[in-house]
């Protein structure tokens, strides 16, 4: 385990910062939450240091009338990192306006009029997943406009008919996304009607038709994890690692993976991942 952790440590103080970009699919903000972790998991201020001075870099290149607010690349992701370091004592934010340019950028991406990708990664839930990690005055009315936009696209009688067929909206992997999101919700205790009757039309959905399988073999890894320890809050084990872990190419994502598992009483890195 140490050598793969310092073998992934070397790899990434020598990343070229000026060519990455922004979000956490091996961008600087996956890069920055890495060495702040580490920084903590060996208790070495210097990496702190390095992990701040990306921070800085990613802050300064931030144009919120350019960049995408998806999660994956973008605002959602880049936020809920913030807002996770800052939750856990990483860094301190003085202000709130970098969180309210984030909220409305993304806000106004989640009410646009249709919804083509429901998928956590890139499209609406991870948006959703947002607002429903950094709660604040929106966060319910996204998760209602998320919800009646999952009935369109399941063809719920009583709510807008897609102008998609949901075969093709609703791949294997965004099921999954769908799924872990409804359980989200539920924790709630809200709109539990609606909730119950998008989860038997997606039932009745997915007895019908045959879905289309994704070839994404290490993104079924990542939503194990991702529902299992970020959800269920489980302790990572051995299997766990050997099984799901070791699959990860995302250098960062794996490593703060394998030091959450040495390290269980550091914060719980898979709930925002």
């Amino acid at each position: 385990m140490n050598k793969k952790l310092n073998k992934i440590v070397n790899d990434l103080k020598i990343s070229d910062l000026s060519v990455l970009e922004l979000g956490l699919d091996g961008g600087l903000m996956s890069l920055s939450l890495f060495f702040f972790y580490y920084s903590r998991f060996i208790s070495n201020e210097t990496y702190e240091n390095f992990a701040y001075e990306i921070f800085k870099i990613i802050v300064s290149k931030i144009d919120i009338n350019t960049i995408q607010s998806n999660y994956i690349f973008g605002l959602s992701g880049i936020g809920i990192c913030i807002d996770f370091l800052t939750k856990e004592k990483f860094i301190e934010i003085e202000s709130e306006d970098l969180f309210e340019d984030f909220n409305n950028s993304i806000f106004k991406d989640i009410t646009k009029k249709t919804t083509l990708d429901f998928s956590f990664q890139t499209g609406l839930l991870g948006r959703c997943n947002y607002f429903m990690l950094h709660k604040n005055n929106k966060t319910e009315e996204v998760i209602k406009i998320s919800l009646d936009r999952l009935c369109s696209g399941f063809a719920v009688p009583d709510f807008p008919k897609h102008p998609i067929e949901t075969i093709f909206l609703m791949p294997s992997e965004v099921l999954k996304d769908i799924e872990l999101f409804l359980y989200k919700v539920e924790k709630l205790k809200i709109h539990e009607e609606q909730i119950s009757l998008l989860k038997y039309h997606i039932t009745k959905f997915e007895k019908e038709h045959t879905i289309l399988q994704s070839n994404c073999f290490e993104y079924y890894k990542i939503q194990y994890l991702r529902k299992t320890i970020g959800f269920e809050n489980k302790l990572l084990s051995k299997k766990m690692l050997d099984n799901y872990v070791n699959y990860i190419s995302n250098k960062a994502i794996q490593g703060l993976t394998f030091m959450y598992y040495e390290k269980p009483n550091l914060p719980n890195i898979w709930k925002i991942l």
